[in-house]
């Protein structure tokens, strides 16, 4: 699949808690409430509060992460079919960025799995 999923599928991840970050040597997984999740296979961007993005490579090289969980998806926007923001209630914001090399970002909302 080329680009994000609708608005309309992600908004489901609105108000869902992010209860784990899972690390392997090629992917970041972010799991939420409702067994829903992201996975990571390619870089993407943290904003934390007030700050400049940070970029986080995988296989990770920061972090900074971690100060995610426990938060609440406060709004989840896609802005292009290339381009989602994802902010956490703490302030701090997601920014993944898909391509059209290969499927690098992976969406699980309850049985139904996107790959794009």
């Amino acid at each position: 699949m080329y680009g994000f999923p609708s608005q309309t599928v992600l908004s489901k991840f609105n108000g869902k808690c992010l209860i784990a970050i899972t690390l392997s040597a090629n992917t970041i997984s972010f799991s939420f409430d409702d067994n829903m999740s992201i996975t990571c296979e390619k870089e993407f961007k943290l904003c934390n509060t007030n700050r400049e993005p940070i970029d986080i490579y995988i296989p990770l090289e920061n972090a900074s992460i971690s100060n995610l969980l426990q938060q609440s998806v406060s709004n989840i926007i896609k802005d292009t079919d290339m381009l989602l923001y994802i902010q956490f209630s703490n302030g701090s914001k997601l920014i993944l960025e898909d391509d059209d090399k290969y499927e690098s970002f992976h969406f699980k909302i309850g049985n139904k799995e996107i790959h794009v």
